[in-house]
């Protein structure tokens, strides 16, 4: 699934305050109704996910790709992904490339947050592989695996 930076109701830990001001000025302020379709469905996915998995099933992936704002300049290769700041923007087409090389791999799973960068798509995916990294740190995960699927 393709959401965006900004779409949790809590706070990653690696965020700051201007941040955490930037994020709630889009997802209040900008686009409420955006953001509570994109907060629901990212909810829901991981909540099915984490079902999933503890009912034995370890090939549903559940990638939750959650780029910064979408620009339409050429891309780069040249992502950071994982724990970015809530600003940022990334080409369409590095977009589109981290998207294919997630899904290429059997060992990606849970929120990457993604906005241009400085390293190359597949050593980013692999540094966050082996870090066990998942970007959903900061929310209610009781309240969220709690839902309905």
């Amino acid at each position: 699934m393709v959401s965006y930076l900004a779409s949790r109701r809590g706070y990653p830990p690696w965020w700051n305050d201007e941040d955490k001001r930037a994020a709630d000025h889009v997802n209040h302020d900008i686009l409420p109704r955006y953001f509570q379709a994109k907060v629901e469905a990212d909810e829901h996915l991981a909540c099915l996910a984490k079902k999933r998995l503890d009912q034995g099933d370890t090939a549903f992936q559940a990638i939750n790709l959650r780029p910064g704002t979408l620009t339409d300049s050429p891309g780069t290769g040249k992502v950071n992904l994982g724990k970015t700041s809530s600003k940022g923007s990334v080409p369409r087409e590095d977009v589109a490339a981290v998207a294919a090389a997630l899904l290429e791999r059997d060992d990606t799973r849970g929120w990457y947050d993604l906005v241009e960068g400085n390293d190359d798509i597949e050593q980013a995916i692999d540094q966050l592989v082996k870090s066990g990294h998942d970007g959903i740190e900061g929310e209610d995960l009781d309240r969220i695996y709690a839902r309905p699927t």
